[in-house]
């Protein structure tokens, strides 16, 4: 539910060159008007087609838990003592976004990053600075921690300082007569087509609409999407070296077996069970966020080097910087070890049966079959926080725009300040809360500058959530959202590990299935 202030990342702010979808103008999808952008541009434009999906089961936003999936209907049906082939169909909206490379997505195969990148900043609990490096590792490795000695990373993550601006040097940035002239003309065609019912939204959402045809007609005549308005070089990236595990060194996977203690604000990766005291040199806390964005922008494989502390920087609250850090970086099929120029097929677990794990004062999270990977998360403060209220929101991997724009800007929140104070006095939140925790205050928020979603921006933080937990599901290098859709009510880190060990032990090992790029999830039915 929380996180820290940003640690000179490379978090973007509002700007003209947010991403669009190539939907139609009037497919409701105006949200994304209000997104934040990257600030590293490189003045390229990509088509980013985004891999498959079914339609949602629930309402995103919707104040109403939604319905649960006919378990009955959902089930593998067996034909000739086989089970029948699944589809999953392709039905997300493809993404033009101009000044970043490609959204990164899943893939059938096992994937890794081309390049590191390196963040720095505070654990919102311990008050730490860390410095994280996450490097490309081989195919079937997985994602793992290692930690490294101090001044092995520092040196390529730097806080970016402010610069100081002479307003007499700003006369050049007024506005010009025929700029000015030009921005009318387009707000009257902008007038013109909700006059004529060809668009409602937003001017904002209709300059992306406007913008996403103008490139997607480039494409369909064969071009790159490049506007040529802008100029500059597409972002080429030679393929980093990969570091192998070294014989002595002591990795903590990122995998439900290494988790030791889930308490209420954060769950702990390695150390002993019990501990009160951790040992930085074998604990990592806080690494929900990061483990989400990797899970869901499929980074199957990755070296995540530890340097300083033993909390993963929270940023600005959300997983929004390790996101665009990832999309910078890019992806490309994990090499194996031995050299073998073929990946690896990426596996994801199938369930066949419903499981359910229930908390306290009504929380719960269950798992239904289905033919696609989907997550809906829940909150109910309507009593103590009625600005939050209730929420649902559900994301599909195959079906709804990627987790870089739905889920990973969505910041951590608080239900009020007295809950602040109680963690104070737990000795948590010891980097404060400026910056990256939303606070509630009866029914508005104590700072509405920081909200980033009008819509379900706490169901979502908690869809982001449970999406980190289930990234522990994963073996090393294979995907940890199961084929199936996972609900989380009122979700705790500890009610999320107790769910992802009862859903493993109900699958058992061997429920897990090929992850098909041609759409196709299981067997053939022959």
């Amino acid at each position: 539910m929380f996180a820290g202030t940003l640690a000179g990342g490379r978090l973007p702010s509002l700007g003209s060159q947010a991403p669009v979808t190539n939907a139609p103008c009037c497919s409701g999808r105006t949200s994304l008007s209000m997104l934040p952008v990257p600030c590293k541009l490189h003045v390229h434009a990509n088509r980013v087609a985004s891999r498959s999906s079914v339609v949602t089961a629930a309402k995103r936003g919707a104040s109403k838990a939604p319905p649960a999936p006919d378990a009955a209907g959902d089930a593998n049906t067996k034909k000739r003592g086989r089970p029948a082939r699944r589809e999953v169909k392709d039905v997300a909206p493809q993404v033009l976004e101009r000044g970043a490379p490609a959204v990164p997505r899943p893939s059938g195969m096992q994937q890794t990053l081309i390049k590191s990148f390196t963040l720095g900043g505070v654990g919102l609990h311990t008050g730490e600075y860390a410095v994280v490096r996450v490097r490309p590792a081989f195919a079937g490795e997985g994602r793992y921690f290692v930690r490294v000695p101090d001044g092995t990373n520092d040196s390529a993550f730097q806080l970016e300082g402010q610069e100081e601006i002479d307003i007499e040097d700003m006369h050049d940035m007024a506005p010009e007569p025929e700029l000015e002239a030009a921005k009318i003309e387009l707000f009257k065609e902008y007038l013109l087509d909700c006059e004529l019912a060809v668009f409602d939204g937003p001017f904002k959402a209709w300059l992306h609409a406007r913008d996403a045809e103008r490139i997607a007609a480039r494409v369909a005549e064969g071009g790159e999407g490049v506007d040529p308005e802008f100029s500059g070089e597409v972002m080429m990236a030679e393929a980093e070296d990969i570091q192998g595990l070294g014989p002595r060194e002591a990795v903590i996977p990122a995998h439900i077996d290494s988790v030791v203690c889930e308490q209420g604000y954060m769950q702990v990766l390695g150390g002993r069970p019990g501990e009160q005291v951790y040992d930085r040199e074998s604990t990592v806390v806080g690494a929900e966020q990061l483990l989400a964005a990797l899970e869901a922008c499929g980074v199957d494989n990755a070296r995540i080097e530890i340097e300083g502390g033993f909390e993963i920087p929270v940023l600005d609250g959300s997983a929004l910087g390790w996101t665009l850090e990832v999309q910078f970086a890019g992806l490309r099929v994990a090499p194996q070890a031995d050299g073998s120029p073929e990946g690896l097929r990426r596996m994801a677990l199938r369930p066949t049966k419903p499981v359910t794990v229930c908390g306290e004062d009504g929380a719960y999270v269950s798992f239904v079959p289905e033919a696609t990977q989907r997550v809906t998360a829940g909150v109910n403060l309507l009593a103590t926080a009625p600005v939050i209220g209730k929420q649902w929101y559900s994301w599909c991997l195959y079906e709804d725009l990627p987790f870089r724009f739905e889920l990973a800007p969505a910041r951590r929140y608080a239900e009020s300040p007295q809950q602040l104070l109680l963690m104070r006095d737990m000795g948590l939140l010891k980097a404060g809360s400026e910056g990256a925790v939303l606070i509630a205050f009866g029914d508005r928020w104590y700072d509405n500058n920081m909200v980033r979603f009008q819509e379900a921006e706490q169901a979502r933080h908690e869809a982001v959530m449970l999406v980190g937990a289930l990234a522990l599901n994963a073996e090393p290098g294979e995907a940890g959202l199961p084929v199936g859709h996972v609900v989380s009510y009122k979700g705790t880190p500890e009610l999320h590990a107790q769910f992802v060990r009862a859903l493993r032990q109900s699958a058992g090992s061997g429920a897990w299935v090929p992850v098909m790029d041609e759409g196709a999830e299981g067997e053939d039915d022959e």
